[in-house]
C-alpha cells in the first residue's frame, strides 16, 4: 500500500461515459484507475465449496457462509482504458462590472457567445470582439489544445474541444509520470500519475492592452495530489469471476480539472480626463 490506498491493476475496461467523467464539487472529474469492492451474495446451490474458491481468486477477498447463505467480498483494480483520448470541452464567459457596483456599465464577453456587450441587463449593447484565447504551458510558451495554440473569437465560439492528453502535453506531463519527479523531497506515492490521481488547474488571466485587444491566456498546471471520489451504490455489477454482484463500493482515482480566473480591463471615462486636468491646472 502507498499513501493508505493499494494499487494493484491486473486488466484495462473501458467505462460508460457517466462513470468516465462527471462534475464533483465544482471540478471536472476523469477517472484513470479504479478499485472497485464488491459484494457477491448467494443462496443455496450457489453457496459452497465452488463458490469459495472462486470468490478466493479476487484480490483481498473475504467468504462468509452460514445458514445456507453466503457472501463474497472482493475487489478488483483495474486501468480505465483510453482515458487520455477523454475530450473535454472549454468554455468560458464573463462580466465585469466598471460602475462601481451600481450596474450601471457591465462588460460582457467570452466564447459562448459571438459577440460582447456592455451597459445594464436591461439595456445592453451588443457589438463585436476580437477576443483572443491562448493555451500556454507553466513556462509561458505557447501549447496546443484542439490542435492550436492561438483561437480567435470566430473560431473558439461555443467552446473548444480538445483531448486530455492536450491539457497533460501543456502541464508537462503524461498519465504514465512519476509524481515524484514533479516536487522536490520525498513524496510517497504510487509511482504514476495515472493510478494516484492529480489536480490540473487551468488559470485564465484576462489581459487587455491600452489599445482595447483583449487576450484570454490559459496556464495548465498538474499537481501531485491524491485524487479520490468515492461512490457507493446499491446496484447490479458484473464480476469477471463472480458473475452478478448484489453491491458496488468504487475508490476512482483520476484527473480533477479546477479553474481559477483573474484579469484586468481599461475603462475611459471623459469625467475623470476632465476632473484630473483641472486638479492640474488648479496645482498650477
Amino acid at each position: 500500500k502507498v499513501d493508505g490506498f493499494s494499487y494493484t491493476p491486473t486488466f484495462c475496461k473501458v467505462l460508460p461515459n457517466e462513470d468516465a467523467h462527471f462534475a464533483n464539487q465544482n471540478k471536472l472529474f476523469l477517472a484513470t484507475f479504479i478499485d472497485d469492492m464488491l459484494v457477491w451474495d448467494g443462496t443455496g446451490e450457489r453457496c459452497g465449496a465452488k463458490a469459495q474458491r472462486d470468490c478466493l481468486q479476487n484480490a483481498d477477498a473475504v467468504y462468509e457462509e452460514a445458514d445456507g447463505h453466503c457472501v463474497c467480498k472482493f475487489h478488483e483494480h483495474f486501468i480505465v482504458k483510453n482515458a487520455e483520448e477523454q475530450l473535454v470541452r472549454f468554455a468560458y464567459g464573463f462580466a465585469v462590472d466598471v460602475s462601481d457596483g451600481k450596474r450601471k456599465d457591465v462588460r460582457r464577453d467570452g466564447i459562448l457567445s459571438s459577440e460582447a456587450s456592455e451597459g445594464p441587463q436591461h439595456d445592453k449593447t451588443a457589438h463585436s470582439t476580437s477576443l483572443e484565447t491562448r493555451f500556454l504551458k507553466s513556462d509561458g510558451s505557447d501549447c496546443t489544445f484542439g490542435g492550436k495554440a492561438r483561437w480567435e473569437q470566430s473560431d473558439a465560439v461555443g467552446g473548444i474541444s480538445g483531448t486530455l492528453t492536450e491539457l497533460l502535453a501543456c502541464a508537462g506531463v503524461t498519465l504514465d509520470s512519476d509524481p515524484a519527479e514533479l516536487v522536490s523531497g520525498t513524496l510517497h506515492a504510487s509511482p504514476h500519475l495515472r493510478t494516484m490521481g492529480f489536480q490540473l488547474a487551468l488559470h485564465l488571466d484576462f489581459r487587455q492592452d491600452i489599445f482595447g485587444k483583449k487576450t484570454v491566456e490559459v496556464r495548465v498546471e498538474a499537481a501531485p495530489t491524491t485524487t479520490v471520489i468515492w461512490k457507493d451504490d446499491v446496484q447490479t455489477s458484473v464480476s469477471s469471476r463472480m458473475g452478478k454482484v448484489a453491491r458496488r463500493l468504487r475508490r476512482a482515482h483520476g484527473v480533477a480539472v479546477d479553474v481559477h480566473v483573474k484579469g484586468r480591463m481599461f475603462t475611459f471615462s471623459l469625467y475623470q480626463l476632465v476632473r484630473g486636468l483641472v486638479d492640474i491646472t488648479v496645482l498650477l
